[in-house]
């Protein structure tokens, strides 16, 4: 009771359409920005930080008072992050490129197998055949 789907006739259109709703392409494009904005926060994380307030004690009947100024200066603290941020965007970057490559051989394996069975593969979403054995026949479905 399924409606028959139809295959596109152009491959790009078709690819287009199936990277566009690829979660795990859209999951490895959303990491690369992650890993950019970490570049970001760490590179503003160098910088001296400043403080000032005011400060009350008291103790016993004795009470101290007075305002507070201060510098912080990261020296060592962070001097190894923007660099650990940035071998972070590379290997995200690397991950979208393999998670690319691998979806590409995928959709065009795909659609290859397609073309060929056009009416079949038209309600069925698996790549479907008879087998015969002996006296009776099954239904082979193959899920890839």
């Amino acid at each position: 009771n399924y409606s028959p789907a139809s295959l596109p006739a152009d491959f790009e259109e078709w690819y287009l359409s199936a990277e566009q709703k690829n979660p795990l392409l859209q999951y490895v494009k959303q990491q690369i920005e992650v890993s950019r904005k970490e570049v970001k926060l760490n590179k503003a994380m160098r910088f001296p930080k400043f403080s000032a307030g005011y400060s009350l004690e008291k103790t016993l009947g004795q009470k101290y008072q007075g305002a507070n100024i201060g510098i912080s200066i990261p020296l060592w603290e962070n001097k190894n992050r923007v660099k650990q941020a940035k071998a972070g965007v590379i290997a995200a970057q690397t991950r979208e490129q393999e998670s690319q490559r691998l979806f590409d051989k995928r959709v065009k394996r795909t659609f290859g197998r397609s073309r060929p069975y056009g009416s079949i593969r038209k309600s069925c979403p698996y790549s479907t055949r008879t087998k015969k054995t002996g006296t009776e026949t099954r239904l082979v479905i193959n899920m890839y």
